[in-house]
């Protein structure tokens, strides 16, 4: 037996009164909407098809992802290195268009295998390579590797202002992929150089030479140094010497132009030594100081070891354009000695550290 509901029984109206209309109840039509994609998603239709069946405007092309392409290394496989972009929050999916991840055993320029690494290529929409590393592969651990890609791809994206959740940058500013992190290598400012050094001259000798070196603008760098050691020469003279003992310090105007790990110098040069003279065994015993200035060329090149260390070599050639002669008075008579020299040449080889930035 069912219980009826009661229903009120209709108000007779009165004459000439209508009823106020009131509205029915109607089924709520979001859950339905949700429900038919969510089929329709699950039927294998795509977002734009249920739009045109919807009437709603259908996206013309889909959101930028990753591809992954696998060149010929199966550790890690490719669903590895898929899943671990997911993790954190990297679209992966086949595409002909968008990212491109890359990774194999050789690096795309060149062709002779390197078993004990993986090389990992990501490169831009445009086709502009953005990052490329170098990881190691023992074999072991194919998902640490996996993890290692992904990381890589997740930090050269997030310089490009990218967050999880957002779509993926269309290009890609220009940058030096070869870096440690995908940033453009700075040029060095300061540079320190320790080194020993040939002269032709008796003024500057065998030696030790220190020299800093300042960037001013572009490839313009300004160079100061110096020996660190005395060199000692003498004359006879009479029946006595004349000694003289002398420093030097150098100042130079560079122009670099650097080719790949090689560097090329050229430039000009001053030279000023500082020379002080006194007599032995003569009558008369006599000391004295002057100064010298010879100007000439510089040609050096170097190449870079890591990002603090270089090897350099320098080559100079000088002529003297001021400077006066040792004057000795033996039995009154004025004798010149230990004269400056015409031509000299200078040969330095230095270790050159990069201590700013």
């Amino acid at each position: 037996m069912e219980a009826v509901p009661d229903t009120p029984e209709p108000t007779p109206q009165a004459p000439g009164r209508r009823e106020p209309v009131r509205p029915g109840r109607t089924r709520p039509i979001a859950p339905a909407a949700c429900c038919a994609l969510a089929c329709l998603l699950a039927w294998g239709a795509s977002p734009a098809a249920f739009a045109e069946m919807t009437g709603g405007p259908a996206t013309s092309s889909a959101p930028a992802s990753v591809r992954v392409e696998s060149n010929g290394v199966d550790c890690p496989s490719a669903e590895q290195v898929e899943s671990a972009l997911a993790h954190v929050g990297v679209p992966a999916a086949i595409a002909t268009k968008g990212w491109v991840l890359s990774y194999g055993t050789v690096p795309s320029s060149t062709a002779t295998p390197q078993t004990l690494f993986v090389w990992m290529d990501l490169a831009s929409p445009t086709g502009q390579l953005f990052a490329r590393r170098k990881l190691l592969d023992d074999g072991s651990d194919c998902s640490a590797i996996a993890s290692a890609i992904s990381a890589v791809a997740e930090r050269s994206l997030h310089e490009l202002g990218w967050t999880r959740g957002e779509p993926l940058p269309e290009r890609a500013r220009p940058t030096n992929p070869e870096g440690p992190s995908g940033r453009a290598t700075k040029p060095p400012r300061l540079i320190l150089g320790l080194g020993p050094a040939a002269g032709t001259s008796a003024t500057v000798g065998l030696n030790l030479l220190l020299e800093a070196r300042l960037s001013i603008a572009g490839p313009i760098s300004f160079r100061l140094g110096g020996g660190l050691l005395a060199h000692e020469d003498s004359q006879a003279v009479g029946n006595g010497r004349a000694r003289m003992s002398s420093r030097h310090v150098s100042a130079a105007v560079l122009s670099t132009l650097p080719v790949g790990k090689l560097h090329l110098d050229a430039g000009a040069v001053l030279l000023a030594t500082l020379d002080q003279g006194r007599t032995e065994n003569l009558p008369e015993m006599a000391e004295g100081r002057r100064a010298a200035l010879a100007a000439g060329l510089v040609l050096g090149a170097g190449v870079t070891l890591s990002p603090r260390w270089r090897l350099a070599l320098d080559v100079q050639g000088l002529r003297t354009v001021a400077g006066a002669d040792f004057v000795v008075d033996i039995e009154g008579s004025r004798r010149a000695v230990l004269a400056p020299p015409a031509w000299q040449g200078i040969v330095c080889a230095k270790l050159e550290f990069v201590a700013w930035p």
